[in-house]
């Protein structure tokens, strides 16, 4: 039996409301049209909506409707489809670029090709903007992920508004996982973060512990640049209690992360939908192995730094956390 907490409709901790006790707006709290209780269910019944790729045993249990020889199968290249979820693994729906545009499934994009999302391109790259002049002319192409060295110029592009969530989106460009925006308009540049100053000193070491309780407290993340700049991100609170911690880790903590998600990457052969999913790269990608818990737990610290600090805190999450290698293994 597993606890069926993956499809994230459920209240979670957010530090980024961590300031609100009361409030009379429903957007200050994370419990609005959220699900408080969640229910055992066989691991069988979860094996449903299969992206191809995914073992199975009956055709059920796939998009796709077809199992075969115990894996979902799909559309082959060059075949029509109207989606990524119709195509088999390591191909993706693309439309031609001349009259009539018709979709078939292609082969995913490598480095330099031109596309919409990242699902276009091959796991070992996202869709970003190569050049500044790209990201003003609306042009994504596939970039291979940390393969740029510092001070490399390329396109930036704010998704979510938060600083260091931005840096380290634009930073997967870049070998050292962060960007800054050098320009102010459409310039990223990879860039290495030198040292981490809080309020409770300069020179701060991991895990970069802060003051969570203090309103506006930020930790600043100092970069490697000529102009001595830093990026700011809020101080967030832990889940014991304790003062608090920086929302990422260092510049070791995350080219750590790097090193083994760049394992996975290289070797997954999942679905293109499947490429974060981490109970497909069970089947399709590094299977059963210390290199894959590596990456998933990575993954998850990276991802949840400020709030899975402690072993205790962290060991007590990978018991109950749908992405935890523990977790993710319980349907196998």
């Amino acid at each position: 039996m597993v606890c069926n907490l993956d499809d994230y409709n459920y209240a979670w901790y957010d530090t980024k409301k961590q300031d609100y006790l009361a409030s009379t707006k429903q957007v200050d709290s994370v419990m609005p049209f959220r699900y408080t209780q969640a229910e055992c269910v066989s691991a069988e019944a979860r094996r449903q909506n299969l992206n191809n790729g995914r073992m199975c045993r009956q055709d059920y249990e796939c998009k796709s409707k077809s199992c075969q020889s115990g894996y979902c199968r799909g559309q082959q290249m060059g075949e029509s489809c109207m989606s990524h979820e119709d195509c088999d693994v390591e191909l993706a729906c693309k439309a031609q670029v001349t009259w009539p545009f018709a979709s078939t499934c292609q082969r995913l994009g490598l480095h330099g090709d031109p596309c919409s999302t990242d699902y276009d391109c091959s796991p070992r790259a996202f869709c970003w903007y190569k050049y500044p002049t790209d990201k003003e002319a609306g042009l994504k192409r596939c970039l291979n992920k940390y393969s740029q060295e510092t001070g490399t110029n390329f396109g930036w592009s704010s998704l979510t508004g938060n600083e260091l969530d931005d840096a380290v989106h634009n930073g997967q460009f870049c070998k050292t996982g962060w960007a800054w925006n050098s320009d102010g308009a459409v310039t990223a540049q990879c860039a290495k973060v030198t040292s981490l100053v809080t309020d409770l000193g300069t020179e701060m070491k991991s895990p970069y512990e802060c003051t969570a309780t203090m309103v506006n407290n930020y930790c600043q993340y100092f970069l490697d640049n000529s102009n001595n700049n830093y990026l700011s991100g809020q101080c967030e609170c832990a889940l014991d209690n304790y003062a608090g911690f920086c929302r990422y880790p260092g510049q070791e903590g995350t080219l750590n992360f790097i090193r083994y998600v760049t394992v996975m990457n290289e070797n997954n052969h999942c679905h293109t939908l499947d490429r974060d999913n981490m109970k497909a790269q069970l089947e399709c990608g590094l299977k059963e192995s210390e290199a894959l818990k590596n990456a998933v737990q990575w993954k998850m610290r990276f991802e949840n730094w400020s709030s899975m600090n402690g072993e205790y805190i962290f060991n007590c999450i990978e018991q109950f956390h749908p992405d935890s290698y523990t977790n993710i293994k319980l349907g196998y």
